[in-house]
């Protein structure tokens, strides 16, 4: 289930057939339906009943200075099982538990300072692909495409002929960005923050093999005779067509969450099949395998440009929070790092932002030196 589809049907923007198709994937499982309730109470904007969540918390306006994003309040809160609660936010506005110590006084604002993405082709030669416009010229073998990324261009017949070996390209994207690429055989590949991904120059008969560190997700063109091969962090994910998220990032684990259709993960002489909504993971440890049920909305949250994060450690959570905005962390008390975070927003312009979420959780207190985030504790 393509979880864009989802995202239309609880909007009330989808056709007569994805409401069928998303109501038909939701009775599946208990899992796929609470999935679903949770999708439409995030993105329900007017229809929540203010009555059923009055006697959990109180709302809370906090307008943030922002220069071109809509206004979108989200109202949706978890309580966690460590800590207090935490209010969701979604564009301008917020949901709050109640926190009746004054606002801390504004700090210094560190804003988004991506690097170019960078294309390097067989022949070592590095190109910047993030620029408006990109003539065919300009990089052998590439083009922009509709979206606004990279489109691998076919290798024509008369070069094989002169050069039959198959090389590869590389695509780097830098922190605090994304990019998308569409690949000779039409797979389209959606890349995260600090990721880099090796591609041949064409696919030959038998097999189109990736090599894949950071983030990405794929949505393979289906082809029978050429199965699909991602293989990252000393795991493999095959797949003939299907949409998928590989994750594989240096400092944490390796894992394939499947949105639809079914892929085989395997590292060692251990596999798993998955079914949509499944989650297999390598422990980068002990090399075991483990595999579950995930909220598809929490894993594809980067991809839709927001933060969503349930029950997760604010360790993990401020990895990924480094990662977009190219800051350094640091712990004033090693006790912070297996705090627990539930939270909800859109990805903002400043990490100040995101910080200060944490600051209306309560114990929670940084300062910001340069590019340096520390994160100490504070008395509620």
């Amino acid at each position: 289930m393509e979880f864009d589809k989802i995202k239309r049907v609880v909007l009330g923007e989808a056709s007569e057939e994805e409401r069928r198709e998303v109501s038909e994937w939701a009775a599946w499982s208990g899992e796929r339906a609470r999935f679903l309730a949770d999708a439409e109470n995030f993105y329900r904007e007017d229809g929540m009943d203010d009555g059923k969540i009055a006697g959990h918390l109180r709302r809370v306006w906090v307008r943030l200075d922002r220069r071109t994003r809509k206004s979108r309040l989200l109202r949706m809160v978890r309580i966690a099982s460590v800590a207090a609660c935490l209010a969701a936010v979604v564009g301008l506005g917020f949901w709050l538990w109640p926190d009746s110590r004054e606002t801390v006084a504004p700090v210094r604002q560190v804003a988004l300072r991506p690097s170019g993405v960078q294309l390097v082709l067989p022949d070592g030669s590095r190109h910047g692909v993030d620029g408006r416009s990109l003539a065919k010229a300009d990089v052998p073998g590439f083009q922009m495409s509709g979206k606004g990324g990279l489109r691998q261009l076919d290798v024509a017949e008369d070069t094989l002929a002169v050069r039959p070996e198959v090389r590869f390209n590389e695509v780097i994207v830098p922190r605090g960005t994304t990019y998308s690429l569409v690949l000779a055989d039409g797979t389209e590949v959606f890349l995260n923050a600090e990721t880099r991904m090796r591609f041949p120059d064409r696919f030959e008969d038998g097999v189109r093999e990736i090599f894949l560190d950071g983030e990405a997700f794929f949505k393979v063109r289906r082809d029978e005779s050429r199965p699909f091969v991602v293989r990252a962090g000393g795991a493999s994910v095959r797949v003939l067509g299907t949409e998928f998220n590989v994750r594989a990032y240096a400092d944490d684990n390796t894992s394939a969450t499947l949105v639809s259709g079914s892929v085989r993960f395997s590292a060692g002489r251990d596999s798993a099949v998955l079914r949509p909504g499944q989650q297999c993971e390598l422990d980068a440890m002990d090399r075991s395998l483990s595999l579950r049920e995930v909220d598809l909305m929490s894993v594809l949250a980067w991809k839709s440009g927001e933060f969503i994060f349930r029950d997760v450690s604010l360790e993990a959570v401020m990895r990924e929070v480094a990662r977009w905005y190219d800051v350094e962390v640091a712990y004033a008390a090693d006790g912070l790092r297996s705090r627990k975070i539930y939270i909800y927003m859109d990805r903002p312009d400043t990490v100040d932002e995101v910080l200060e979420q944490f600051v209306r959780l309560g114990g929670i207190g940084y300062e910001i030196e340069d590019n340096r985030i520390l994160l100490k504790e504070e008395k509620q």
